[in-house]
């Protein structure tokens, strides 16, 4: 029986366990699914809780991308690039 990451991750969220690599970790898993908007929310989410995290920045670049979002996406990268 395969384990549902996305739930897991998700009860850690609601359990108010909220942080930079959860929703990092949750936004990667989203992307994987193809549900491009939620990975988006956590890939912010995730910039606002730490906005010096680089690879939050290269996460929500990706996530971007992928919904169609060239612009925001490439703005994304060039902030964790700073």
């Amino acid at each position: 029986m395969p384990v549902d990451l996305i739930a897991n991750l998700e009860a850690l969220l609601a359990k108010g366990g909220d942080g930079a690599t959860l929703r990092l970790a949750l936004s990667a898993r989203y992307l994987e699914r193809g549900d491009f908007v939620l990975a988006v929310q956590h890939a912010e989410a995730a910039v606002r809780l730490d906005v010096e995290y680089s690879a939050g920045w290269k996460a929500l670049g990706r996530a971007l991308a992928a919904a169609g979002r060239e612009v925001e996406a490439q703005e994304s990268y060039a902030r964790g690039i700073e």
